[in-house]
């Protein structure tokens, strides 16, 4: 009886997984890599997914949560709208409701926002305005940092589950050569404090 990775035909993990033929992709002169696949179903909507490539893992041990902070602070307001409230006005023009076709998530190795919105060329570059604002014109202010503080450990206590409790254990063991048991997206309580 053998293992089941001695089952795997060799060189599996070299393989890359086959993009589909319809998708279309494009890097812009800035490095920003664009990935298109024209969906049939809705037809008449649309989803943007922005991946930056920052997670828990990239963060200092003073640091601990902060991608995950960020990603909560950036749809508070950025230069053009100002306040959460502009956000959610203006996510509401768009036919979307805000946490429901606006969100986002942050793992080890990245930070992904998504939108779904309805279709049209007007719309799609509203939403890519919409996260150029939140990536690189976010208002990061001190008010917004501090009533954020509540729904960030509000969130990390609802984590706190027999479930996830084993999952970090299972890090741990799987991860100890490494940083990623130390690295939770939700960061460390204390520091979400200060």
């Amino acid at each position: 009886q053998g293992s089941e990775a001695s089952k795997m035909p060799p060189a599996a993990k070299d393989k890359l997984l086959e993009s589909h033929p319809r998708v279309v992709r494009s890097q812009l002169p800035n490095g920003f890599k664009i990935v298109y696949l024209e969906n049939e179903y809705p037809n008449d909507r649309f989803s943007a997914f922005l991946d930056v490539a920052v997670g828990s893992i990239d963060e200092e041990d003073d640091q601990q949560g902060l991608a995950h902070y960020l990603e909560h602070l950036v749809f508070l307001g950025t230069e053009k709208w100002k306040t959460a409230e502009e956000m959610k006005d203006l996510m509401g023009t768009l036919g979307m409701s805000f946490g429901g076709d606006t969100n986002a998530s942050t793992d080890h190795r990245s930070t992904i926002y998504t939108m779904d919105a309805p279709a049209g060329k007007d719309k799609v570059k509203l939403v890519v305005e919409i996260l150029y604002e939140m990536m690189f014109k976010a208002l990061l202010l001190d008010a917004n940092i501090d009533t954020e503080r509540g729904p960030i450990l509000s969130e990390k206590q609802m984590r706190n589950t027999i479930g996830y409790r084993r999952s970090i254990k299972m890090l741990g063991m799987m991860h100890a050569a490494n940083r990623i048991p130390l690295r939770l997206p939700i960061g460390l309580e204390e520091q979400i404090k200060s």
